[in-house]
């Protein structure tokens, strides 16, 4: 899911550019829905398909698990992360490092450096 709030707006189709190009070995099998806030049941409700799995950072876990506890058959699966992990966070932090973001991020999106440098810089 791209989720663009008021703060976000500027840097949609970027974003939305860097998902579509790291997606597309993925084919069919992966939807990008797009929404204005991060509430599940909001996301999950207006997806075009069954929703059975939600993953979570481990900073995340807990918030998933109560905003979803109440849907049957949903489940919230943990991808176990460390302060020693990469994350979004952490590339933007580094933006300015070429070699950081290349060591970082999916090659699929090497290109669009220059793009993501000015967005983010």
């Amino acid at each position: 899911c791209l989720v663009t709030s008021k703060d976000t707006t500027e840097t949609e189709d970027l974003r939305l550019r860097m998902l579509e190009v790291a997606l597309k070995q993925f084919g069919n099998k992966v939807q990008i829905v797009k929404h204005t806030n991060g509430n599940l049941l909001r996301i999950i409700s207006n997806a075009d398909f069954n929703i059975n799995a939600v993953y979570a950072g481990s900073d995340r876990i807990s918030d998933y698990e109560k905003q979803l506890k109440n849907m049957l058959g949903m489940t919230v699966k943990e991808l176990n992360r460390t302060d020693e992990d990469i994350s979004a966070t952490k590339v933007i932090a580094n933006i300015n490092n070429e070699k950081y973001f290349n060591a970082n991020t999916p090659k699929e999106i090497h290109f669009l450096y220059s793009d993501i440098l000015k967005a983010y810089s």
